[in-house]
């Protein structure tokens, strides 16, 4: 950052990329220049990353005139885990419709596609879960759903996902969807 240029308002491949976005409909937000770089060498075109930790209620806003749609598709690792669910927040509180991506343990777009190609890639992106299901789903992997103390740590994390959500629509399927992955009666 400088006085003169504030990386929280820019995306990194946008100036290139918007075009595609606006076609696809959708963008693929990645954590990485080499992410980005990458995957528009293989023929995914519609590909933006943020600059610097954590997405920015600037990009999101820049971001927001190409598109309403994006499919977060950071690294599987633990920093991609809390990278996500900031993006999600930040995504979730300008209106976005937000799915993501989930590679290998361990591996990054970069990696990915270079090992797999763009076909795999994209069947694998067409698999993306809503942001819900996904945040819910690191959680249950964490915790033991026989075990009753377990269990409301995740009702809580239920709770705290589904005030995420903007309209009270939202609020009532998340909560549904949240309350039949936990077997538990609404």
């Amino acid at each position: 950052d400088t006085p003169i240029y504030n990386k929280g308002k820019h995306l990194f491949g946008l100036n290139i990329t918007k075009d595609s976005i606006r076609k696809k409909g959708f963008a693929i937000l990645t954590e990485g220049n080499f992410d980005i770089i990458s995957l528009y060498q293989n023929g995914v075109e519609n590909v933006v990353a943020g600059l610097g930790t954590a997405l920015t209620t600037q990009q999101a806003k820049l971001l927001k005139r190409f598109t309403d749609r994006v499919v977060i598709c950071y690294d599987a690792d633990s920093a991609g885990e809390v990278a996500s669910e900031r993006a999600i927040k930040v995504l979730q509180a300008e209106g976005f419709i937000i799915k993501v991506m989930e590679l290998p343990a361990g591996s990054d777009p970069d990696d990915y596609i270079r090992t797999n190609g763009k076909t795999l890639f994209n069947e694998l992106r067409g698999k993306a879960t809503s942001w819900f299901r996904y945040l819910l789903n690191k959680s249950v992997e964490k915790h033991d759903l026989s075990n009753p103390t377990d269990k409301v740590k995740l009702l809580e994390r239920v709770q705290e996902l589904v005030g995420f959500a903007t309209t009270e629509l939202e609020k009532r399927e998340y909560f549904s969807q949240g309350m039949d992955i936990l077997k538990i009666d609404k």
